[in-house]
């Protein structure tokens, strides 16, 4: 059964009164196109399916930036995994007058965890080196 149908007769047997989801699909000229797609059950009095509304709004541009960025983020997760560098990240630790008091470990690579001794990701910067001279 395909899956068209199969949200039909889902549709049709009261089991959900919606359906979404993201597909891909290849047109005629060999393009391909992202759709969101959607369909709502609309019901008569007795609760049996009248008609269902389906909206497909096209998300191809949205879908192309988003493999692009997954690409970059790949790369770049690559590059810093094998740098010999250790390398980290980390994210401001703010007082309620949003004066930083500290810094949160948010990453590291495996070069600053072997430097570190440990993995620093979640910790404080003061809390990983409390005794550190300043």
């Amino acid at each position: 059964m395909d899956e068209a149908t199969e949200v039909y007769k889902r549709l049709e047997s009261g089991e959900t009164d919606e359906y979404r989801r993201e597909k891909k699909f290849l047109r005629k000229d060999g393009t391909t196109v992202w759709a969101d797609l959607s369909a709502s059950a609309v019901r008569d009095d007795d609760g049996k399916l009248a008609e269902v509304i389906g909206v497909a709004v096209d998300i191809t541009e949205r879908k192309l930036a988003e493999e692009a960025l997954q690409e970059r983020e790949s790369i770049l997760s690559t590059v810093l995994e094998r740098s010999y560098d250790g390398l980290f990240t980390l994210h401001a630790l703010r007082d309620d007058l949003g004066k930083a008091f500290d810094f949160k470990f948010a990453s590291a690579n495996q070069a600053a965890i072997d430097f570190l001794g440990e993995d620093p990701t979640g910790q404080g910067f003061l809390e990983a080196f409390p005794d550190s001279p300043e």
